[in-house]
């Protein structure tokens, strides 16, 4: 199993970022590409769908985020396990959720921190141990 990241943070030029919670105005996901060893950065901004490939693998791409202020949340993260969805918000959130195979009603990155924070004991036992974007080993 890999881990995934959800990264929240206050940007957003959108003009109805005001009525959205400070520090929790936008949020992307962060997935490894273990066959590129590259950090994938996935985001629906208001140009468009972002895809960026940030650093290798090797790189701790979630204390780097933490260091800029961001909010980082790590995730288990196995593509080929993720059930899409038959809709999503045509959103940052709603991609995200789709990225991640989050399945909850959020609409709002804030929405949706709380209830990865509330799933918090879940995200933590699937993921602790594990090096960031590396395959689990078999015991």
């Amino acid at each position: 199993m890999n881990t995934a990241y959800a990264i929240f943070d206050g940007d957003n030029s959108h003009w109805l970022a005001w009525t959205l919670k400070p520090g929790f105005r936008h949020v992307w996901a962060v997935v490894p590409d273990v066959d590129g060893d590259a950090w994938v950065g996935i985001s629906l901004g208001l140009t468009g769908l972002e895809l960026t490939n940030l650093e290798r693998l090797s790189y701790d791409i979630r204390a780097h985020y933490e260091r800029m202020g961001d909010v980082v949340i790590a995730l288990p993260y196995t593509p080929q396990d993720r059930v899409m969805l038959p809709f999503i918000a045509n959103s940052c959130v709603g991609l995200t959720k789709a990225v991640l195979g989050i399945r909850h009603w959020a609409w709002t990155p804030h929405q949706l921190h709380q209830h990865l924070m509330k799933d918090r004991a879940h995200v933590q036992s699937h993921t602790s141990g594990l090096q960031p974007g590396r395959q689990e080993e078999a015991a």
